[in-house]
């Protein structure tokens, strides 16, 4: 195969890898998803029916009109993410950082046959010298690089509005954190919302 052919495939591959981003992302329901799916499923509906399938509220605050404002929190999970850089791979080529250094020696010999044809003859090595320092003091005092972690609590928080009968007349995210697998809405997550 040629360069120029080799280019075109390798840019064909990025662009397709570029595409299926786009449509994952694409794919990810929000905040606005959740809320809209949630009106059109539950306005209208018991709450009783909500909590039923989802758990109790954490608090209810009473209205002047007999009904009630219910705060729903739900999903609630904390995730641990490795925060920690991967290792360097080994390079296989001299690292051209301050700590390295190569050391190449080219010897050319000649010398003249029986015959009088003049032969030249050229001998190289070369030796590399590599090292990260702080690979050597963490080895000398027995240190190994400690992980770093991040945690993160997710959740979703609703606040449903019932009327005095407990139909739902409202329904409103008020807080929404990122989802535990890929995704932008906990809430959406939870509540197994698809994109518009």
């Amino acid at each position: 195969m040629t360069c120029q052919g080799e280019i075109v495939m390798r840019f064909k591959a990025l662009l397709a890898a570029v595409a299926v981003a786009g449509l994952s992302l694409a794919g990810c329901a929000t905040t606005s998803d959740a809320v809209s799916t949630m009106n059109t499923r539950w306005v209208g509906q018991s709450s009783d029916a909500f909590f039923s399938a989802y758990g109790p509220p954490m608090r209810q605050f009473p209205r002047a009109d007999g009904g009630s404002i219910y705060t729903w929190i739900g999903g609630q999970t904390t995730v641990r993410r490795n925060l920690t850089p991967p290792p360097r791979p080994q390079q296989n080529q001299f690292d051209t950082s301050p700590f390295g250094r190569k050391y190449e020696k080219s010897t050319t010999r000649e010398s003249v046959e029986a015959d009088g044809t003049v032969v030249r003859r050229t001998t190289s090595s070369s030796a590399s010298v590599n090292f990260d320092p702080s690979q050597l003091l963490g080895a000398l005092g027995g240190a190994q690089p400690q992980p770093t972690y991040e945690e993160k609590r997710l959740y979703c928080e609703v606040q449903l509005t019932a009327a005095p009968d407990g139909t739902i007349t409202n329904f409103v995210i008020s807080r929404d954190t990122e989802a535990e697998g890929f995704g932008l809405s906990r809430c959406a997550e939870i509540f197994a919302v698809e994109a518009s």
